[in-house]
C-alpha cells in the first residue's frame, strides 16, 4: 500500500474496484468466477491491483462475488450498462482517488497498475489497440457525470473522453469475453 502522512487527499493511495457486474452474454457464463492458472479472474485482478489501494473491492450483482475474500459492493442499479459498476465504486468511495479495473483482464499485472498510480490527474489505460476505458484512476468525485451519462445510455468510453492516455502492453490488456478468447489464455 503506498501511504504517506504529508500527501493530500488526491495522492493518498486509492480505493480500487474490481468491475465484475456484467452479464457476461458472450462468455456463456460469469467471468469473474472463471479460472486462470487456478484463480478466479476477478480475485487474479484484485490481487494485482492490492499492492497500491488502501482497499480493494470487488462491484458487481451477484452476492456471490464477496466469497473471493475481498469485500462486495453491490451494484446501484439493476441494470448492465458498464458504467453502473463504475457509478456504484464511486459512491462507495470515501476518498476521491479511485482505481478501477475490469474483471476480464486477468493477465494484468500490479506494474501496469503502477504506470496508472504515477499521475496526479485522472487517466484512462490505452494499448495500440485501442482505449480500455473500464482501467482507469478516476475522482469519485465524478459520480453525477456518470449518472447523467448513464442516463443518456452513453458509452462508457464518453466517461474517460479527453482524459489522459497512459499506455500499457497490449498482452497484459487482453479481455477475455468469449470462450474462444480462452484458448489464447
Amino acid at each position: 500500500m503506498i501511504t504517506t502522512d504529508s500527501m493530500t487527499t488526491y495522492h493518498q493511495a486509492p480505493r480500487g474496484y474490481v468491475l465484475a457486474g456484467g452479464r457476461s452474454r458472450r462468455m456463456g457464463r460469469d467471468k469473474a468466477f472463471i479460472p486462470i492458472d487456478g484463480l478466479p479472474m476477478a480475485l487474479r485482478v484484485a490481487r494485482a491491483m492490492e499492492p497500491f489501494c488502501q482497499r480493494v473491492a470487488i462491484v458487481g450483482k451477484n452476492p456471490a462475488l464477496a466469497r473471493l475474500g475481498f469485500p462486495w459492493v453491490p451494484d446501484v442499479r439493476a441494470s448492465f450498462h458498464p458504467l453502473v459498476g463504475v457509478l456504484s465504486a464511486m459512491r462507495d468511495a470515501p476518498t476521491d482517488r479511485i482505481l478501477l479495473a475490469p474483471c476480464d483482464l486477468p493477465h494484468i499485472s500490479s506494474q501496469q497498475f503502477a504506470s496508472l498510480l504515477l499521475h496526479d490527474e485522472p487517466v484512462v489505460a490505452d494499448d495500440e489497440d485501442g482505449l480500455h476505458p473500464l482501467l482507469a484512476l478516476l475522482p469519485s468525485s465524478w459520480s453525477d457525470r456518470v449518472a447523467l451519462l448513464l442516463q443518456q445510455d452513453a458509452p462508457a468510453w464518453k466517461l474517460v473522453d479527453g482524459v489522459k492516455r497512459v499506455r500499457l502492453p497490449a498482452s497484459t490488456l487482453k479481455n477475455l469475453n468469449r470462450a474462444a478468447d480462452m484458448e489464447t489464455t
